[in-house]
């Protein structure tokens, strides 16, 4: 797939999402999520006021995740129980 063919899906334009969100969200989904992830969780990092090198990146991450829940909630499911599968077992690798 193409970048365009995720900011071009259904569920993209559902959402609202720009490609600026699908862009960061992509992102998130790869080996830089530690890059986004680890300076949230720097404390000393906050201490200091320094900003996060990619800030830009969590703000659209940050509103694309709102923009996704607000479908989300407003779905014909958001209000029923998820069923659990009580038998299955974990997979062993």
């Amino acid at each position: 797939m193409k970048f365009e063919d995720f900011v071009e899906s259904c569920f993209a334009k559902e959402c609202g999402l720009s490609c600026e969100h699908v862009l960061a969200l992509r992102l998130y989904t790869t080996m830089v999520f530690r890059d986004i992830n680890d300076p949230l969780r720097d404390t000393a990092r906050k201490d200091r006021k320094e900003p996060h090198q990619l800030a830009l990146i969590v703000y659209w991450l940050s509103d694309a995740i709102k923009l996704m829940r607000t479908v989300a909630a407003n779905s014909e499911n958001a209000n029923r129980p998820q069923e659990k599968n009580l038998n299955s077992q974990p997979t062993r690798r």
